[in-house]
């Protein structure tokens, strides 16, 4: 006995989302670094590049190792909700700040 195949579903059915869903939206967890500047010719704070993480737990050991390693003097931990647009992006939250830190960056 042949076996008939079955009719596969249209593309257009696989991709599509019925429309109930609203926009993606990720979370990104971003660790800032900042370091002192131990040189005469580079006195004063100095931002280091940052880093995101999908997730906080991976961002926290980030920032842990950045201090223990003497990489940074202070560190901030922000979490930043991104949409699918480069506009829809909502201003970061400040989950954590350890070590020391520029004076303009601590808490009021």
């Amino acid at each position: 006995m042949i076996a008939t195949p079955r009719p596969l579903p249209a593309v257009e059915s696989l991709l599509s989302d019925g429309g109930t869903a609203g926009p993606a939206k990720a979370t990104l967890y971003v660790v800032i670094g900042f370091a002192r500047g131990r040189e005469r010719r580079r006195s004063g704070w100095h931002r280091l590049a940052e880093q995101g993480f999908a997730s906080r737990r991976p961002a926290e050991e980030h920032a842990a190792r950045l201090l223990a390693r003497g990489r940074a003097d202070g560190v901030i931990l922000a979490r930043q909700e991104l949409g699918p647009d480069a506009d829809a992006a909502e201003e970061p939250v400040i989950l954590a700040r350890h070590g020391e830190l520029p004076a303009e960056l601590l808490e009021s």
